[in-house]
């Protein structure tokens, strides 16, 4: 029985994963855009940080891509021009 519940949990655990991994690979177009509109908005030092926020989504590191989106967003938060892209 603990085995057949094992494998139902890795099962549903892997389902979990392949789901959000496919809605990540439809939004990914979409996220690159707007990161890109952002890039242009913003000064040379400030659209560093975009860069490393289009590495982070292209390879899936969605916990620190979060992490930093909301670093810069705290940053750019006075900025009204930014706030129109954002």
């Amino acid at each position: 029985m603990l085995k057949q519940t094992e494998g139902i949990d890795r099962g549903t655990k892997r389902r979990i994963e392949e789901e959000a991994e496919k809605r990540l690979h439809q939004s990914l177009p979409q996220s690159q855009e707007k990161l890109e509109g952002l890039r242009r908005s913003l000064q040379v030092e400030e659209s560093d940080s975009i860069g490393e926020l289009e590495e982070l989504l292209k390879g899936s590191k969605l916990e620190r891509f979060s992490q930093l989106a909301k670093e810069l967003e705290k940053e750019l938060f006075e900025k009204p021009d930014v706030q129109k892209v954002i």
